[in-house]
C-alpha cells in the first residue's frame, strides 16, 4: 500500500513538472548600461509575451552584468524585458533601524518607466545553449 502512495506520488510531481522541465530554455547573458554608465545594481526579468510559452524569469544585475540560467535559463519565444537599477538615496537609514546592522541604507530605483513598469524593450530569445545581449540604455 504505501509502495502504491509513493508511486502516484511521484507519478503526480513527474506529471505537474514536466511542462515547465520540457520548455526548450536558454541561458542568456549581457551587459546593461544606462546612459553609458554600467547598472551597479539591479535586476532584469524577461516575460513572455502572447504567443511565447513558460513562466518569468530573472537575474540580478552586478556591476553591469547579469546572466539568466536558474532552472536552465528564459524559455524561446519573444519576451517583454524589465529593468530596475537602484542606488542608495542619500538619506539616512531610519532611526527605529539603526540597530540593525544587516540593514543597509536606503536605496531607489531610479530608471524610467519606459525599461520597467511601462517597458517598450523586448527580446526574441531563439533556441541554442546561450545568448549573449547587451541593453544600452538611454
Amino acid at each position: 500500500m504505501r509502495l502504491s502512495v509513493k508511486l502516484f506520488v511521484g507519478c503526480v510531481l513527474l506529471v505537474g513538472c514536466s511542462k515547465s522541465v520540457g520548455l526548450e530554455r536558454v541561458i542568456v547573458s549581457g551587459k546593461v548600461t544606462y546612459q553609458g554608465q554600467p547598472v551597479n545594481q539591479g535586476s532584469i526579468r524577461f516575460v513572455p509575451v502572447q504567443g511565447s510559452k513558460g513562466p518569468a524569469s530573472a537575474a540580478t544585475i552586478e556591476h553591469g552584468t547579469y546572466e539568466v540560467k536558474a532552472s536552465g535559463g528564459v524559455p524561446i519565444g519573444t519576451h517583454r524585458v524589465e529593468i530596475q537599477a537602484t542606488r542608495p538615496t542619500g538619506e539616512p537609514k531610519p532611526d527605529h533601524l539603526n540597530y540593525l546592522d544587516n540593514v543597509k541604507e536606503p536605496v531607489g530605483q531610479y530608471l524610467p518607466p519606459k525599461y520597467n513598469t511601462n517597458s517598450e524593450l523586448t527580446l526574441n530569445v531563439e533556441t541554442g545553449r546561450r545568448m549573449n545581449y547587451d541593453f544600452k540604455l538611454d
